[in-house]
């Protein structure tokens, strides 16, 4: 596995994936004996590949989609995370060596159910995000952290929070970020040189700092691109999410 560096932070990480080949074998050896006892009903969310009972590559998986959010918060380390639609908690697991105050929660029991027994070192808890941020005071916790989970209202999550990552799903690149561009082509009547350069300063979308193709440090005071992540940005999906956008405007064809 590509890795610059080890994590000065993310313990678990290290330990459990990046020291050695025989690494992941040893998180697993660690499920497995964590889990004995837990008792389940098995349905479809069973099967998701974040759930280290059903994906021997879980914690890989995990560590793909986490990973410009792991380089960038063992370099800011917060001061307490709040991280909603949490799975099964192996993010929240390995993001928990960075503070005491970490609450993980998810719409999900069983998936719930597997975290709690597993990742005794979080709390869980089983929640509507937007029902559980409302309740949130102000400053309560430092960071809102949503990877692959609901994406919450800007407004909202800079009135609670000092910082709030989110990390989309594919389909969603086009669902919540490509409507701000199209909005733009529409209303502005956008020549195709327009097009390409909001495309390629990362117009499309707006409001945050993005550490890769599609983890974002939502915040209208950050724009534009990290430019100390190029690794995690220009991924091979990312190529692909272009040449869509430039074939959808016909702006550039290869």
């Amino acid at each position: 596995m590509k890795r610059l560096r080890k994590y000065k932070h993310l313990k678990k990480i290290n330990d459990y994936l990046l020291d050695d080949n025989s690494s992941l074998v040893k998180f697993n050896n660690l499920v497995r004996s964590k889990a004995k006892g837990l008792n389940l009903e098995i349905d479809d969310y069973f099967f998701g590949i974040r759930n280290p009972l059903s994906t021997r590559t879980a914690l890989k998986i995990t560590y793909n989609r986490y990973r410009a959010v792991f380089d960038y918060l063992d370099k800011y380390k917060p001061d307490s995370i709040l991280e909603i639609g949490c799975g099964t908690g192996i993010g929240a697991w390995i993001l928990s060596d960075l503070t005491k105050r970490f609450i993980a929660i998810d719409h999900n029991p069983m998936d719930l159910k597997i975290a709690k027994k597993i990742f005794t070192e979080v709390e869980f808890v089983q929640a509507n995000a937007y029902e559980y941020i409302n309740k949130v005071a102000a400053g309560e916790f430092d960071l809102l952290l949503s990877v692959f989970g609901p994406q919450i209202d800007v407004g909202l999550a800079e009135n609670k929070f000092n910082k709030y990552i989110h990390v989309g799903r594919w389909p969603s690149i086009y669902a919540s970020r490509w409507p701000n561009i199209v909005t733009e082509i529409r209303e502005e009547e956008l020549s195709r040189t327009d097009i390409q350069k909001k495309i390629l300063i990362g117009h499309h979308r707006l409001g945050g700092k993005h550490l890769s193709f599609n983890t974002t440090i939502v915040s209208n005071k950050q724009k534009g691109f990290q430019s100390t992540y190029p690794y995690y940005y220009f991924t091979d999906e990312y190529y692909v999410m272009m040449r869509r956008a430039f074939r959808m405007y016909k702006t550039f064809m290869w």
